[in-house]
């Protein structure tokens, strides 16, 4: 999956100038953890194309390949503190111990706090000649403007729909199932499989959605309360706004109604918004704007 973008960094190893810090930016689900753990085994690969075969990339399939370097929150916790990137950033600088390359790991870039984020830049700015930083996000802009400027942006958007399933038959999904699925978060088969349980409930939320004027505010209100802290974020966000996609005309107030519901689950986090009532609110709002583009 994602060649182009494995390709691209093959071309720079192979010619010997690999920029020290590169940054993966798309959406959740469409496998960017998976394109950073490649890319790291290439780094350290003999042959610099992961071959899986020699013993960096052995060791790093198993999780043990001692210059690889993965920073990620603890369970439970909303950020990754800024003495966890200090800790990782100093085995950086320390003597390769297969003779290769150092790579650090971080997945969720956008989870550092601002102390996290300005211990890192301090590495960007000054980096070891033998470390390579990758780094993923899913919102380039959360990150500090001085750090994103020193890494390489590469974006990595949702796949094609029979690549997307080919990933969830390769985890032994049922082909119906892994349509079914993906329906719900197209293009993000890492995603997907977080619909499993949620069908019924989604198909109620995008009924409310669908036809807001119709709907019962009550029952809303109900499916917040009941749901919203429930099911997965981004497949409610999807859920409120996948049928308007077909539409083809939108009144300005219905499109920003329908940007506030698809950015939901990201704001959520970032401010600590109450789910159900941030949902809620969010709901009224298209509902008021349908009644507006309604009337004369």
């Amino acid at each position: 999956m994602h060649e182009a973008v494995l390709a691209r960094f093959q071309r720079a190893l192979a010619d010997g100038h690999v920029p020290h810090a590169w940054l993966l930016a798309g959406p959740r689900g469409v496998g960017k953890r998976e394109i950073l753990a490649r890319m790291a085994q290439m780094a350290l690969c003999e042959a610099r194309r992961g071959c899986g075969s020699c013993r960096p990339c052995r060791l790093f399939l198993a999780g043990t390949h001692p210059d690889a370097v993965r920073l990620e929150r603890e369970p439970g916790e909303r950020d990754l503190r800024v003495d966890r990137v200090r800790e990782g950033l100093s085995r950086l600088f320390l003597t390769s111990a297969e003779g290769g390359m150092r790579v650090l790991l971080l997945p969720e870039a956008e989870a550092m706090n601002l102390q996290a984020a300005n211990a890192l830049l301090k590495t960007l700015e000054e980096p070891s000649g033998h470390a390579l930083m990758l780094l993923a996000t899913t919102d380039p802009m959360q990150l500090p403007a001085t750090v994103r400027s020193r890494c390489v942006l590469v974006r990595v958007g949702t796949l094609p729909e029979t690549e997307a399933m080919a990933v969830l038959e390769g985890q032994g999904v049922a082909p119906a199932q892994a349509r079914n699925w993906l329906a719900w978060v197209p293009g993000r088969p890492w995603l997907a499989r977080e619909a499993s349980g949620w069908e019924e409930p989604l198909a109620a939320w995008a009924r409310l959605c669908a036809d807001p004027l119709q709907a019962s505010p009550a029952e809303a209100e109900d499916w917040c309360r009941r749901y919203a802290a429930r099911v997965p974020a981004p497949f409610v966000a999807f859920a409120a706004v996948r049928s308007w996609l077909e539409r083809e005309q939108l009144s300005p107030a219905v499109g920003a109604a329908l940007w506030s519901l698809a950015r939901w689950p990201e704001e959520m986090r970032r401010f600590s918004l109450r789910p159900a009532l941030s949902l809620f609110a969010r709901w009224l709002a298209l509902r008021e704007a349908a009644h507006r583009r309604q009337s004369p």
